[in-house]
């Protein structure tokens, strides 16, 4: 090819070039995030499937409802999951060893710490709502 014909077909492509660049800068972060959401939903349900768990789609619906674009977003409710759960396996740890004997009174105690994690969950409107939502189940 001569010089003429490199020369066309760079001026040609030069406004291709512009607009790919200028989808990426647009759309190129929302591809990404789709991509790692997608990536993140096979690899929970093939992890529960490789565990022989019970409800495997569970995992992918889990993917999908934690999956925030924006890093901090994600960052601090996986904060206040992991601190809703580790209070509330400590919570029903502590209630089935004071009250193991005594049913009326775990139920008292039960009934006390969901009562305290839903006026939580009530007071707050944010990631500290699910915090305190999960902390009432686990227990």
């Amino acid at each position: 090819m001569s010089a003429l014909g490199v020369d066309t077909i760079k001026t040609c492509l030069l406004p291709m070039r512009r607009e790919v660049i200028s989808w990426g800068k647009k759309e190129g972060w929302n591809s990404i995030f789709v991509f790692k959401t997608i990536l993140a939903a096979l690899l929970a349900m093939w992890i529960s499937m490789k565990f022989n768990l019970d409800q495997p789609s569970t995992a992918m619906i889990t993917v999908f409802i934690v999956m925030q674009p924006e890093t901090g977003m994600i960052l601090t409710k996986s904060l206040y999951r992991i601190a809703g759960t580790l209070a509330g396996t400590v919570a029903s740890l502590v209630l089935v060893g004071l009250f193991a004997q005594e049913p009326e009174l775990f139920i008292i105690g039960l009934a006390l710490w969901v009562g305290i994690c839903t006026a939580g969950a009530a007071f707050y409107r944010n990631f500290k709502s699910y915090g305190f939502v999960l902390a009432g189940k686990r227990a």
